[in-house]
């Protein structure tokens, strides 16, 4: 039977008996998550063959990234996908006036410490406690962490030293919120479809 074969395969090859398993099932193996075992897996293939066929029988299918246009026709979808970029993009660099006119501008600053921010609702699988968790390991005073869209009750532990919680906003506020900070961090324990 298939499943003492997987069970012998993982203990003969360790991390590397999961992987093969997963990448013969289609499945990607997520560090440190144990295998999801059978009835899952299989699960798992029931969903993802109705999925293709509600799609190859679509009038048309869209996706909001090319990232996720990749993904299905990585998984078999054989069509064509119209990709309709979802949210806003900033100006070009170079762009002239009136292209950049009305979109608030970063902040320039000479010194201080590096301004990371975080976007977006917490939820686990976002990865907030572990970033905070990585923040902890840098010199004191060299980075302020800013959680937008993070109140105290969404994290594990109380915000260490130099993590800000920055509450929730609008998306309308997002452009100028942006600017508040030097680069954005997205520490999302799986993939985004952005």
């Amino acid at each position: 039977s298939a499943v003492p074969a997987r069970g012998l395969l993982r203990r003969l090859l360790g991390d590397r008996g999961q992987a093969v398993v997963s990448q013969r099932d289609g499945l990607r193996v997520v560090e440190n998550r144990p295998d999801p075992g059978p009835r899952a897996r299989n699960l798992w293939r029931r969903r993802q063959r109705g999925l293709m066929a509600a799609l190859g029988g679509a009038d048309r299918v869209t996706s909001p990234s090319h990232f996720v246009a990749e993904r299905l026709k990585q998984a078999g979808l054989e069509r064509e996908i119209q990709v309709i970029p979802n949210g806003s993009s900033p100006a070009p660099p170079n762009a002239p006036a009136d292209q950049t006119k009305g979109r608030p501008q970063r902040e320039a600053r000479a010194e201080g410490p590096l301004r990371v921010g975080v976007f977006g609702r917490p939820h686990p699988t976002k990865g907030l406690d572990f970033l905070i968790s990585a923040f902890g390991s840098l010199p004191p005073g060299s980075a302020e962490l800013h959680l937008h869209g993070a109140i105290a009750s969404d994290l594990a532990e109380p915000a260490p030293p130099g993590v800000s919680l920055a509450g929730r906003y609008a998306p309308s506020e997002v452009a100028q919120r942006m600017t508040g900070v030097d680069l954005v961090a997205i520490p999302s324990l799986w993939d985004e479809n952005h």
